[in-house]
């Protein structure tokens, strides 16, 4: 809970001081209107900035994320592929090595059609 208002606080904070600082801008460089600025307007420039802001922020804090999830996507799939790669090495080491291997024809595994089906045979 605490670690979401954090989040959001943060990705808050630019986008309200952006706000705040256009609003006081746009008050100050704009004719004050007949009875004054109201809430209204104050709050209509504020929350619309805001809202702009908000969005092109998260859109900044997204990205940044999706990176550094891409990266360690990546880096668990590298060290996965290494892995196989080495068992791959180790059962054929295995295998070549095995005086079982020596005993099974090599051909054990050929695949044969036989009225369109396929099937294993120890003949090829």
């Amino acid at each position: 809970m605490v670690k979401a208002i954090w989040q959001a606080a943060k990705e808050l904070a630019i986008p309200a001081v952006i706000a705040a600082g256009l609003t006081i801008f746009v008050m100050d460089r704009s004719p004050q209107p007949e009875g004054g600025w109201s809430i209204f307007l104050l709050a209509t420039t504020f929350f619309g900035v805001l809202g702009s802001a908000a969005f092109v922020t998260n859109q900044i804090f997204s990205a940044r994320n999706q990176k550094a999830t891409d990266r360690s996507l990546n880096s668990i799939i590298d060290r996965l592929q290494g892995m196989l790669d080495e068992l791959d090495v180790k059962r054929r080491t295995s295998l070549a090595t095995s005086p079982a291997a020596k005993a099974v024809p090599s051909s054990w595994a050929c695949l044969t059609t036989r009225r369109g089906l396929l099937r294993r045979t120890w003949r090829c």
